[in-house]
Parts: structure tokens; sequence; C-alpha cells
């Protein structure tokens, strides 16, 4: 099968290249000049196929070509079992390879058949790896660049907005929608060319800056998920962007799942908070995880679990820290939170102005199901009929406003506008200011 590989110049000449694992062998294009630079001499850059039986990726370029490294190890993981799908080479649109496992029946990269147990999500829980990535810097570059972009900035009047994404991890896509026939699920996920079994959860935090404070909103995942590779790169992000966490006055938690509340509770961020840093929740949410109701969720079986284990560490080590509301707190001048409920019963968003421009960061209210088929039950609702009253009220709202999205599951950097089409939504994606 052809690999989706990015081309070089248009018309330019292309290699074809075996790449081939046990008996599996692949037919991929690649590109016979270096993509980043016309003015680069470099001429063919190509896999080794050999190298990929040794556990590695060489990717083989003239010594003239300074934009491509010419090594990379797979994480510990042996190509007996191994089948490689290198994407995006070179761009800005993800990592320089990609090593799965070998595709199972019907399709499952795990082998599983499709609706069989354990999940992904479950295999991550446990500890296991569900997708190991190879991410390669540039040559001289520091630990921190990355080809993938990872932080967007923009204004809000007088407010500087840094949307940092934790990274992405892998969810079922029942999940996305709880409340319909699977054949309506599979028809949608096709039109928006997405996976039929997993696809990625992506992880956006923001920091805010206005006047003497500077504010995290969320904190993504945190390390301590090891099945989760791709996430819980905040720590790392917020130096990569320059933002020293010791200068972080204010936090503000839209509620307390794991993905948002998981990064404050490793040393990478944690230890490095000023002691007196306030933490911003709504109080029923604190409430609510004292003894959590699940009953009208949809998750995948251990979910649940850690989900009320890292609340309650979470609640342990941040109580004497919390500051709580009960519908609506200005934490800094424009930026104000407020309870809206339904995906869990103290959610909150943040809401942006100044100047005369407005941005709402919406949390987990939002998904990316939600514009065209707002009313389906996302599985991580603990009210997902409440859930869809507050969607519909703050689309329509911002349908009318014309002010700007931003949401924790959004595709990166998800700054948006939200146009209304009937009784569903259309997202407008910013244009990026580079």
């Amino acid at each position: 099968m052809d690999g989706p590989f990015q081309r070089g110049r248009e018309g330019g000449p292309s290699n074809r290249a075996q790449i081939g694992v046990q008996s599996r062998v692949y037919s991929t294009t690649l590109p016979s000049r270096c993509i980043h630079s016309d003015a680069c001499e470099a001429g063919d850059v190509r896999v080794r196929p050999e190298a990929l039986a040794r556990g590695e990726v060489v990717v083989v370029a003239p010594a003239l070509c300074p934009h491509v490294t010419g090594r990379s190890a797979l994480n510990s993981t042996s190509t007996a079992d191994r089948w490689d799908d290198v994407d995006h080479f070179g761009g800005s649109g993800g990592p320089l390879s990609h090593i799965g496992p070998l595709p199972g029946p019907r399709g499952r990269p795990d082998g599983v058949p499709h609706g069989a147990d354990p999940s992904p999500v479950e295999n991550a829980l446990k500890g296991e790896n569900t997708m190991s990535h190879v991410h390669t810097a540039h040559p001289g570059a520091t630990g921190h660049d990355e080809l993938v972009p990872s932080r967007y900035a923009l204004k809000v009047g007088d407010i500087d907005v840094t949307v940092i994404s934790d990274g992405v991890l892998p969810i079922t896509t029942s999940t996305l929608a709880a409340n319909v026939e699977r054949a309506e699920l599979d028809a949608w996920l096709k039109d928006m060319y997405l996976p039929q079994e997993v696809c990625d959860w992506p992880l956006n935090v923001a920091v805010l800056r206005s006047g003497d404070r500077t504010i995290i909103v969320d904190s993504g995942l945190g390390t301590e998920f090891p099945g989760f590779p791709r996430a819980g790169q905040l720590a790392a992000r917020l130096d990569a962007a320059g933002i020293d966490p010791a200068s972080v006055t204010d936090v503000v938690l839209t509620h307390l799942h794991m993905d948002h509340v998981g990064g404050l509770l490793v040393e990478g961020l944690r230890g490095r908070l000023r002691k007196d840093v306030r933490v911003h929740v709504a109080a029923a949410e604190a409430e609510f995880w004292g003894t959590p109701d699940f009953t009208k969720t949809v998750m995948p079986g251990p979910v649940p679990d850690v989900l009320r284990q890292t609340a309650s560490r979470f609640l342990d080590v941040y109580r004497g820290r919390l500051r709580t509301f009960e519908k609506e707190y200005e934490v800094a001048p424009g930026v104000v939170m407020e309870r809206t409920g339904g995906h869990t019963p103290g959610h909150s968003i943040i809401r942006l102005e100044s100047g005369g421009d407005r941005l709402m960061f919406a949390g987990d209210a939002v998904f990316q199901t939600g514009f065209d088929k707002p009313d389906w039950h996302n599985g991580f609702d603990h009210d997902p009929e409440e859930a869809i009253r507050v969607r519909r009220r703050l689309l329509t709202e911002l349908s009318e406003t014309g002010g700007q999205l931003l949401a924790s599951h959004l595709s990166f950097p998800s700054v948006c506008h939200v146009g209304a089409d009937g009784n569903t939504f259309r997202v407008v994606p910013a244009v990026w200011d580079h």
C-alpha cells in the first residue's frame, strides 16, 4: 500500500522503497529531494529497509542536507511484531516516524477483533504502551525543540493567551456517541476522515496573562500513566515556551477529570509552583468528587476508578490552596469562571473579554462531535442531557456574538469561531497568525 508521505516539490521525481518486516512488505513513495528547502542540495532521502530488521529507522540523506537527522532508535520495541507507518516526513504535521503494532484482524492495530476487550484505553491504564512514536529534533537543537507545533499565541484585547498542547491520548470512538447506533457513528467518522475504532484525543491547556496575574487553565494528563506516552507534555512545553511555573499566580480548573488535573500531580510541575499559588474550581466540583456518581457515564471499564483515585489525590494535595466559588468568579481583569455543570456537576468555562474581544475556554462542554451532532452523548458526561443543554446554549451564544472558542479536546490549537446551520453548528477555524 502507498504510505502517507508528504511529497517534495510538486512534479518532482520520487523513489519507491520496499519496507518489510516479517512477511509483510509495504511499498512507499518517498520524496527524492529534501522537502524542507528548495535551496537544499541534498539528493535522495530514503528509509533503509534492512535497518527495520535491526529495530531502527534510518533516514539516509547526503551530508549536504542539514535538515534531516540520520538515525532514530525505536522505543525499546522489537521489530518481530512491528510494522513501519512512517508519515509526515520532515513536515510540521507529525513526527518523523510512527511505529505501531502489525495490523490485526479487520484492521485493529492490536489484533483484537472490533468490539472486543480490552480497549487501548484499558491497556494504557494498566501501564501498557499503546503506541510507540519516534520524535526527532533538528540537528543541534535543544531537547525542547520538536518538529510538531506545540504552542500558539494570540491576544484577546490586553490579555495574552498561549495555547499549549499537552499531547494526545487514544480514545475508543464509541465514547464519542454513547446514545446512537454504531452505523450512524461509523458514517460520521468516515465523513470526518477519522479512524473507526480508536482516535486521538487532543489535550489543550491555556496560559493567560492579565494584569499582574499569570494563569494556567487546566494541566493536562501528567506523566503517571506510561500507557499514554504521547500525553503529559505540559511541563516540558512550558519550559520550551519560556514560561516558568514559579511565575504562575493562579491555576483555573474546568473540572477534576484526570486529563485536566494530572499535570499538577507530577513533580515536573507540582514541585515548581509557588507555595501560595491559588487553585480555582467550582465548589460543586470539589464536593462531587467526595462521592462521585458514574451511573450515567459510558466509560471503558477501569476509567471510573482511575478518575476517582486521581481526583481524590488531587484534593488531598491541593485542598489548602483551593479557592472555590458557587456560580461565577473573576480570577483576574477580564478573566471570569462560570460554572455550567453538565459534563460534571461543577464543570466550568472561562470567559475572556478585553478591548471588545471575546474568547471562551469551554473545557469539555464542546467536543468535535458537538457542532453538527450537538445531541450526541459523550461517554464521559456525568449528566448527558444537561451537557446537551449547556453545549447548545454556549454554541448558540458564540454563533451570535462572534466570540472565539477554545476547547480542551478540539484539534490543536482549537481556536475557532462558530457558525449556526439551522439546528446544528459548524466550526470555522481561525486563521493562524504566524
